[in-house]
This record gives structure tokens, C-alpha cells and sequence, in this order.
């Protein structure tokens, strides 16, 4: 492999000549074609510094766009590679081409202080201070998308401004997921004494990282109730759990990549009795296909659960009680887990039904996990497409891209 590499880097040596600054090889060691991938690698490892102008060209000669992390790492995109293969790209000097935005994430003020972010394949939003009177949760909201343009400004001017609904399908997408006191479409939380703890909305935001190819932004929680009040039994016919009621603070970031279905997701807790405390990160299971509370019945609901990863697809209705195909959402823990379904502590209405990945928080390390979704309009013609897809992503996602200059 690597002499193949060394001889067609010579090729592209010769063939641009001796301004090339220097050769980077993308390699698959897995026997699976990869699509729509990251590539990495520090700018020192290239001799280049932020301030260097360059361009990258694939081995057809042709400019790929990439982005420059705030840490000096180089990040540019790899649409596809072949099962145990590699790829050669050319960093050389000169002027780059301006890149199209592929992902975005604003504070969105006009709407009760919500979080949105996208990128050209999907669209999510987490609930702020402002609308805490009506009880939201750190659950997330997914937005279905058949558009690659970025679509969270247009969405809410329209929604917000001329009375065109994101809750219906216009041609672009639309919101038909119902949150609600839950953990969305890939939340996560802890998950104590067999009690998912749901929690509130975010208490402040920051943007770590804005560009075309990657977002990065962290969601703070900084009162994050656990456990009931000592007088909740009195309150309650209940035999309620246990754990000794305390607030934590936690630390959601939150990091989008152009072309793919999922988030990375990393969470860290501060409090009394965090470390070793299990933490579940999941999705709601409607018990009906629509967003707006009427009793619809839902399709056929079907759910994939193999050792790291859980996946749902169900109905897609959109506000007006028309049928948008099947949405699907998925959830991807890297740590040892532990897959269950959980119907929350019904006295007490902390949760819904919910399927979770369960694993151990360690104070140590932050958690980190991924999450997202799809839609049969745009992509994913069918519950195994999706399916498919998640299976693939657990098993790309344990073998990073090999990325190297020579």
C-alpha cells in the first residue's frame, strides 16, 4: 500500500510541478466503502501555518474546499473511498477557491431563545431560558431536510414573519417531531436509580467553531435537578427511588460535519456524585406519527438495537395531518452500553417512553457520543437504508481515517 502511495505521489509531484508543497494520504483499513467523511490533520504536521495560503487538489487535480480549526487542525472532506484503499491528496501554494457554508448554528432570540444548527443534510434545534414556562426539556428537536441549502433562517422568517409553517412540508422540509418533557431525537441525561432525569432548557450558549465544514457550539445546563424534594413522597402515591435530590451543572457540546446525518456529541457534569453515575443518550417513542397531540395512529414502528447503537424509523406527519414519509433518527455510544426501552416513572411523569443506550459517566473523561437522523425523501428510501447507515457509522466511527503527509 504504501509504495502505491509513494509511486502515484510522485506522479502528482511531476505532474504540478515542484511547487507541491507536500502529499497527504487518506487510507481505509476497514473492508467497507466509506462516504462523506472528515479528513484530519494538524497544520504543523504540514509545515504550514493559519496565515498560509494553499490550495488541496485530489488526484484528478481538481480544488476540494477544507477549514481551519481554531486548534490549527486542517479538516477537508472525503466524499467517498473504497473498501481497504487509500487516497492521495496535493497541498501545494496558491490562492483558494471561496468555500460554500455547509453548516451553521445561531441563537435564535425572535423564537423564545432556541439553538438551531444544520448542515446540507439535516436540521436540529434545543430549547433556551425563555421558554422555560412552558416546561421544555434538554431534549433535542429534528428537522427533516431535501434541500442542501442551509434552511434555519428562511424557516423561522417564514414561520415567524409570513405565516408559513415549519410544521409543514413546503418543498424543503419541515418540523414534525414532538419533543415535548423528553429527550428528543438524541438527548441525553442521567439515569439514576432506573430514572431518566430529564432535564431543562440550556442556561447560556457559546459558538466554538463557525465555518463551512464544521460547527461547533457548547449548550450549558447550569441547574440540572436529580432526585425528588424530601416532602415528594407525601405528595405522591408513589414508592419514589432513592436518590438523594441535588442539582448538577452539565456541559453539552455539540459538533456538525458537511455531509453527514450525525452530530458528535460530548457532555461533561460537575456535582455530587457524578463519577461513575450512568447517563443514557436516546429518543422518544411517539405513540402517534404527528407533531401536533391529535390521536393519529402511528405506522408500523421499527427500531434497530445492536451492541452501541439504537435506531428508530416511524411515520412522518406534519401538522396539516398529511403523511411525509418515514423519519428516522439514530444514537451511537462508542463506551461499553447497555440497550433498553424505559416508560418512565408514570407517577411522577419524568419521562415518556424512551429507548436508550445506557452507559457510566467517568469524571475523568468527558462522554461522548453520537446522534442524528434522515428522512425517506432525502436519502434513505428505506428503514433498512437507514439501518444500513447507522451500522456502518458504528463501524467507521471505531477506525478513524488514517491521515498522513510525506
Amino acid at each position: 500500500m504504501k509504495k502505491i502511495v509513494f509511486l502515484i505521489a510522485s506522479a502528482l509531484f511531476i505532474a504540478f510541478g515542484a511547487s507541491a508543497t507536500t502529499v497527504v494520504s487518506v487510507q481505509n483499513s476497514l473492508a467497507v466503502e466509506r462516504t462523506n467523511e472528515m479528513a484530519e490533520i494538524s497544520l504543523k504536521e504540514l509545515g504550514l501555518n493559519p496565515s498560509s495560503s494553499f490550495v488541496i487538489l485530489d488526484n484528478n487535480g481538481e480544488e476540494i474546499p477544507y477549514q481551519i480549526l481554531k486548534n490549527g487542525t486542517l479538516i477537508f472532506p472525503v466524499k467517498e473511498i473504497a473498501a481497504s484503499s487509500s487516497l492521495v491528496f496535493t497541498v501545494k501554494e496558491g490562492t483558494p477557491s471561496q468555500v460554500i457554508a455547509n453548516t451553521f448554528a445561531r441563537f435564535v432570540p425572535e423564537r423564545k431563545d432556541d439553538f438551531a444548527w444544520e448542515n446540507d443534510r439535516v436540521a436540529f434545534r434545543m430549547y433556551g431560558p425563555a421558554l422555560k414556562p412552558e416546561d421544555p426539556s434538554n431534549g433535542v428537536d429534528f428537522w427533516l431536510k431535501r434541500t442542501e441549502k442551509l434552511i434555519i433562517d428562511q424557516f423561522y422568517n417564514d414561520d415567524l414573519t409570513h405565516n408559513k409553517s415549519y410544521h409543514i412540508d413546503h418543498g424543503e422540509g419541515l418540523d414534525c417531531y414532538k419533543v415535548a418533557h423528553t429527550l428528543g431525537a438524541g438527548g441525553v441525561a442521567p439515569y439514576v436509580d432506573s430514572v431518566l432525569w430529564v432535564g431543562g432548557p440550556y442556561s447560556r450558549f457559546e459558538i466554538k467553531e463557525s465555518g463551512a465544514l464544521r460547527t461547533e457550539f457548547t449548550l450549558y445546563y447550569d441547574a440540572f435537578e436529580i432526585g425528588f424534594p424530601k416532602n415528594a413522597a407525601e405528595n405522591t402515591k408513589c414508592v419514589l427511588p432513592k436518590t438523594p435530590f441535588r442539582t448538577i451543572k452539565a456541559a453539552l457540546t455539540i459538533s456538525i460535519d458537511a455531509g453527514s446525518q450525525l452530530n458528535k456529541a460530548t457532555v461533561v457534569y460537575e456535582g455530587d456524585d457524578v463519577d461513575g453515575m450512568p447517563i443514557a443518550a436516546g429518543f422518544y417513542l411517539h405513540s402517534f406519527g404527528n407533531s401536533n397531540g391529535k390521536n393519529l395512529p402511528c405506522a408500523e414502528q421499527k427500531t434497530l438495537k445492536m451492541n452501541n447503537v439504537i435506531a428508530l424509523a416511524e411515520d412522518a406527519i406534519s401538522d396539516a395531518d398529511v403523511a411525509s414519509g418515514r423519519s428516522y433518527l439514530g444514537v451511537i455510544i462508542p463506551a461499553e452500553t447497555k440497550i433498553k426501552e424505559d416508560n418512565g416513572l408514570a407517577c411522577a411523569a419524568l419521562s415518556d417512553k424512551h429507548l436508550l443506550a445506557v452507559s457510566v459517566y467517568q469524571e475523568s473523561q468527558p462522554f461522548v457520543y453520537y446522534f442524528g437522523g434522515g428522512w425517506s425523501k432525502w436519502g434513505f428510501e428505506t428503514d433498512e437504508d437507514w439501518f444500513n447507515y447507522m451500522k456502518n457509522k458504528a463501524e467507521t466511527l471505531q477506525t478513524p481515517l488514517k491521515v498522513s503527509a510525506f
